[in-house]
C-alpha cells in the first residue's frame, strides 16, 4: 500500500545509503568538514525515523504481557553501559539549559613562589577542516537507520509498548494522590518545540537538504497519530 508513511520510509532510505556511501566502508575516521556535513544529515534522518514509528505504532495491536515485557527489556537497557547504538532511540533527546562544558585547554592561574613550578601553557590548537574525527560513532549510527529503515516493525513495538505503558502509569497517577506523580517521566516520545535536526530560520536556504523537508512532513503526521488515536 503506498502511504505517505512508505512514501517517506523511502525517500529516506535513498538519502541514508547515499550518507553510508560518502562515509565510506573503510574508513576510520573521517575529516571534520565531512564529519560535520553527516552529522547535520544524521540527526534529522534519526528524528523522521522516530515520528514515522509513531505513526506505525497506532494500529499496532498489543498483547496482554506487553507491559511486563517491555518493562524488564527496557530496565535492562538503560541499565547497561553506554556503547555504541545498535538502534535508533526512541525517545527524542530533550534540550539542555544551563550546562556549560568545561574547557579542555584551562589551567590553574594560581602559583605559589618556591612551591609551584612555572610552566609553559600549550598552544590551544584551531580546529580545522581536515582535521581527522573519529567516525565510529557515527557509522555505528548510520547502520542503525539502515536496519530500521529496512524493517521497522520492531522499533514500532518498542513505541507502541512505550505508549501503552505511559497510558497505565497515568491511570495509576490520576487514581492516586497528586504527591506521588513523577516531575521528572516522559508524557511524550516527542520534545516539545522543533524536532531534533530542524533546519534553523539563521541557515541559508542552500544548506537545506531533502531531509528536512521528510522531518517536516514527519512531524506533522506524529502530531496528527497522536492527537487522534486509533480507537477501533
Amino acid at each position: 500500500m503506498d502511504t505517505p508513511v512508505e512514501r517517506d520510509l523511502t525517500a529516506l532510505r535513498t538519502i541514508v545509503a547515499a550518507l553510508v556511501a560518502m562515509a565510506g566502508a573503510s574508513r576510520a575516521t573521517l575529516p571534520r568538514h565531512l564529519y560535520r556535513s553527516l552529522l547535520w544529515l544524521v540527526r534529522p534522518a534519526e528524528a523522521v525515523v522516530r515520528r514515522l514509528v509513531i505513526v506505525l505504532a497506532r494500529d499496532m495491536a498489543l498483547p496482554a504481557s506487553a507491559l511486563r515485557f517491555y518493562r524488564s527489556q527496557e530496565r535492562a537497557r538503560c541499565g547497561a553501559q553506554r556503547s555504541l547504538p545498535k538502534s535508533v532511540p526512541l525517545l527524542d533527546p530533550l534540550k539542555r539549559f544551563g550546562r556549560a562544558r568545561p574547557s579542555r585547554h584551562g589551567v590553574s592561574r594560581i602559583s605559589l613562589p618556591g612551591v609551584s613550578a612555572p610552566f609553559m601553557i600549550a598552544p590551544r590548537h584551531v580546529a580545522q577542516p581536515d582535521d581527522l574525527i573519529d567516525a565510529t560513532r557515527l557509522k555505528a549510527r548510520l547502520d542503525a537507520l539502515q536496519r530500521v529503515l529496512r524493517n521497522p516493525e520492531p522499533l514500532a513495538l518498542r513505541m507502541a509498548r512505550w505508549q501503552a505503558k505511559l497510558r497505565f502509569q497515568l491511570n495509576a497517577i490520576h487514581a492516586q494522590e497528586a504527591s506521588h506523580r513523577r516531575r521528572s517521566q516522559r508524557i511524550s516520545p516527542l520534545r516539545p518545540g522543533h524536532p531534533p535536526g530542524h533546519f534553523p530560520a539563521s541557515r541559508r536556504l542552500a544548506d537545506r537538504h531533502r531531509v528536512h523537508d521528510l522531518l517536516e512532513h514527519a512531524q506533522e503526521l506524529a502530531l496528527f497519530a497522536m492527537t487522534r488515536p486509533d480507537t477501533s
